[in-house]
């Protein structure tokens, strides 16, 4: 393997999500209040506040593990953190870049992944195909504004 193609594995407090989706530059708020992804946020606000974000398959999965959490995530920033009653929690994150799950090394008392940092492929905006779905997003953003 040459120098290119070494990676280094991150490892880092994972928080799987339900029903949403986190991307690269992307700010978002939501609510946390499953004992593992508080566990997970205190112990990302106790270190580089850097969590990984991974969506779960089903909504309904109290305890994801591995086979039910996507592959590729997004290593977030938490920016703000809110306590609401009980144990529950609000968030604010920033995305920073995408990553590939690659392993869970713990599950208790919260989920601590093994991901891999994911190179973005530069966007070639000549291709026919992109300009055509350029043009139909904004014509479809036009007659909803």
């Amino acid at each position: 393997m040459d120098e290119k193609n070494k990676t280094t594995a991150l490892l880092m407090p994972t928080v799987a999500l339900r029903g949403l989706v986190a991307f690269p530059g992307m700010n978002m708020h939501f609510d946390v209040g499953r004992e593992k992804s508080v566990a997970a946020l205190k112990a990302a606000m106790s270190g580089n506040r850097k969590v990984f974000l991974i969506a779960q398959h089903s909504m309904i999965d109290e305890n994801p593990g591995i086979k039910q959490l996507f592959k590729i995530g997004v290593i977030a920033s938490v920016k703000q953190v809110l306590r609401l009653p009980g144990e529950n929690m609000r968030i604010l994150v920033e995305g920073q870049y995408r990553a590939e799950l690659l392993d869970i090394v713990q599950s208790e008392p919260y989920l601590f992944g093994r991901m891999q940092k994911l190179e973005e492929l530069p966007y070639n905006y000549s291709l026919p195909r992109v300009e055509a779905l350029l043009r139909q997003a904004h014509a479809e953003g036009v007659k909803k504004a």
